[in-house]
C-alpha cells in the first residue's frame, strides 16, 4: 500500500489574528533610503523560512497575503541572497497564502499549502522564482463579488505575467 504524507506541524508557529477577518502578515520589501552618514541606501528584504508553520494568515477579500513580497527587485548575486520558504506549512490562510509582485530571487521548496480560502500563491510580474517539489491542498471558495476579480477564485497557483520567469 502507497500513501502521500504531508507533515502540517512545526515548531516555528506565526499564528495571525481572529478579529475582523485580519489574519497575519509578513511583508518583504524592497526599499531605498537616503541617510546622513552612509549616503544612500539600497536596501532588500531577504527571509529565510525552514520548517516554520503559518496559520490564519492572510487578509480576507483584498490582495495582501500571510507571505508577501512587493518590489524586491535586486538581482540575487548567489544562492545567499535568495529569499527561502522551505520544509514549511501555510494552513488556513483567509485570504492569499502567498503573493509575489513585481520580485526577483526566492524559492518555494519542499512545503504544504492547505485550506487556503482562493488562491494558495499569487505570482505578478515577477523573475527569477523556484517552485519545486511542494503540496498545494484544499483551495476553498470565498465570495469576491465585491471585486473585480477576473480569475478562478479556486486556483492553486496564478501566474500574471508579462515575460516568462
Amino acid at each position: 500500500m502507497r500513501a502521500v504524507v504531508a507533515v502540517t506541524s512545526r515548531n516555528v508557529i506565526i499564528r495571525g489574528s481572529n478579529e475582523d477577518n485580519w489574519g497575519g502578515r509578513v511583508l518583504v520589501y524592497w526599499w531605498f533610503s537616503e541617510d546622513i552618514v552612509k549616503g544612500s541606501v539600497d536596501q532588500k528584504g531577504l527571509v529565510l523560512f525552514d520548517g516554520v508553520e503559518f496559520d490564519n494568515m492572510g487578509q480576507r477579500d483584498v490582495d495582501q497575503a500571510g507571505l508577501d513580497f512587493r518590489s524586491v527587485s535586486k538581482i540575487p548575486t548567489d544562492n545567499l541572497d535568495r529569499s527561502l520558504l522551505i520544509n514549511s506549512v501555510m494552513h488556513d490562510c483567509i485570504g492569499l497564502c502567498f503573493q509575489s509582485v513585481d520580485s526577483k530571487g526566492w524559492d518555494v521548496k519542499n512545503s504544504v499549502f492547505l485550506k487556503a480560502h482562493a488562491i494558495h500563491m499569487q505570482i505578478k510580474n515577477s523573475t527569477d522564482y523556484v517552485i519545486n517539489t511542494n503540496a498545494f491542498i484544499g483551495a476553498l471558495d470565498r465570495n469576491l463579488s465585491s471585486q473585480s476579480q477576473v480569475y478562478d477564485t479556486k486556483a492553486f497557483i496564478y501566474v500574471l505575467t508579462s515575460f516568462n520567469p
